[in-house]
């Protein structure tokens, strides 16, 4: 088994590795979010996971590690909803997914520069809100838990409250499809 390092500094990325028994180094990696030069959720993910993964490769110092890279959009009705820059986005945020299903996107980008290996895949979950009032939203926005969150909530948190039932997998709403990313170290033997 390779090492893996995670193209992150997420802490709940780096623990949801952890459950698949696998040791992982954390090396954070800055991009914009451009979510305006892609057609798709499907793309936007997959795209700004390799992206990250890329760069981590870049560093030699990595060269026979699986470097992983992953990235997490929210859409509601095609709309596309990343991480809320201040309170009064995050507020509206919540207010939009209220009583609604909407979609979570979460990418996934392996890179072993020594193998010149990679591969790019994502997973979808769709997540129902139950309705719920301003008071509570900005209740929870007050929290401080919307911020770096894509959708303005975690599901593992303390949004868990507002959230009425989940279609797929949990883990792709937290921020990193567990299943997949075994699926993927497995079948090609990282």
């Amino acid at each position: 088994m390779r090492r893996l390092l995670l193209a992150s500094e997420s802490p709940r990325r780096r623990e949801l590795i952890g459950l698949l028994g696998r040791e992982v180094v954390c090396e954070g990696v800055s991009l914009p979010e451009p979510m305006g030069d892609f057609e798709t959720p499907e793309e936007i993910v997959m795209a700004l996971s390799f992206e990250k993964a890329w760069k981590a490769s870049q560093n030699s110092k990595w060269h026979d590690y699986v470097i992983i890279g992953s990235d997490t959009i929210v859409c509601l009705d095609g709309r596309k909803l990343g991480k809320p820059e201040n309170e009064a986005e995050a507020h509206q945020m919540l207010m939009l997914l209220s009583g609604r299903t909407h979609q979570v996107f979460t990418g996934l980008c392996l890179i072993c520069p020594e193998l010149d290996f990679k591969i790019v895949d994502y997973s979808v979950t769709e997540v129902e809100m139950g309705p719920f009032s301003a008071k509570k939203a900005w209740s929870y926005v007050h929290s401080g838990e919307v911020f770096g969150k894509a959708g303005a909530y975690a599901i593992q948190g303390l949004g868990s409250s507002m959230v009425k039932e989940i279609h797929g997998d949990f883990f792709t709403v937290v921020g990193l499809p567990v299943y997949l990313l075994g699926q993927l170290l497995e079948h090609h033997s990282l």
